[in-house]
């Protein structure tokens, strides 16, 4: 399974392989990221892009810092919220 992370009409993919740390963390800390996983179609507003970034960066610091899938991964996403919020678009994934 691949997620499909949309922004405007860009798209990115994450791959099953870089999906797989994330099925560790406390889904009450970071329900977005919950979301991310477990609902096929979703997404996070403008407004909620910052205390998702927030909340990705949280969650990136109890990660094993050399695990490059999980950091690799893990600054993909965050980049791709970033520039959501610079655009001031909703950042949104399918998965397929």
């Amino acid at each position: 399974m691949q997620i499909v992370l949309r922004c405007a009409t860009t798209q990115r993919f994450l791959s099953f392989h870089e999906q797989q740390w994330p099925h560790g963390i406390d889904p009450v800390a970071h329900p977005w990221l919950t979301q991310l996983l477990r609902v096929p179609r979703g997404g996070v507003a403008p407004d909620d892009l910052p205390a998702a970034m927030d909340a990705l960066l949280a969650c990136l610091a109890y990660q094993d810092p050399a695990d490059t899938v999980v950091r690799r991964s893990g600054l993909r996403l965050l980049l791709w919220l970033a520039t959501g919020q610079r655009q001031g678009q909703p950042v949104s994934w399918q998965h397929r």
